[in-house]
């Protein structure tokens, strides 16, 4: 009987290998396939079309990024204090955008398993989508 007290570490270390093993099938349940250039998969979902092209997606990605924003100052939203707008999809995941301060937006990452992520950037910030 020396282990019966390790009965609820095993319990909780067999939950923490079910909670991986979930999240392992969402993400190959989301796994895009290889692209023309064979780079990494990737797959973005912008106005329900979908690029497994990054160089493709960026203008899409960046109209949609605009788009989001001059609909959140055409409502009269103030900045900072406006929802976020869905603008796109990623490996199972919502891609939104929102006005921040200061001259900046808020993209956010919207998983179903419930976590998000965000990232704030200036405005004035250009990307050059690499070849």
């Amino acid at each position: 009987m020396a282990l019966a007290h390790e009965r609820p570490r095993v319990a909780e270390l067999r939950a923490r290998v079910d909670a991986i093993a979930a999240d392992v099938a969402f993400r190959d349940a989301h796994a895009p396939q290889p692209n023309a250039h064979r780079d990494k998969p990737f797959s973005f979902v912008v106005d329900g079309r979908v690029y497994s092209d990054r160089v493709q997606a960026a203008p899409a990605f960046a109209a949609v990024i605009e788009g989001g924003v001059d609909e959140s100052f055409a409502a009269g939203q103030a900045t900072g204090s406006c929802p976020s707008t869905p603008i796109a999809a990623y490996r199972g995941c919502e891609v939104t955008v929102r006005p921040a301060t200061s001259g900046t937006i808020r993209l956010g990452l919207r998983c179903p398993d419930g976590w998000r992520v965000t990232l704030n950037v200036a405005e004035e910030t250009h990307y050059r989508a690499s070849d």
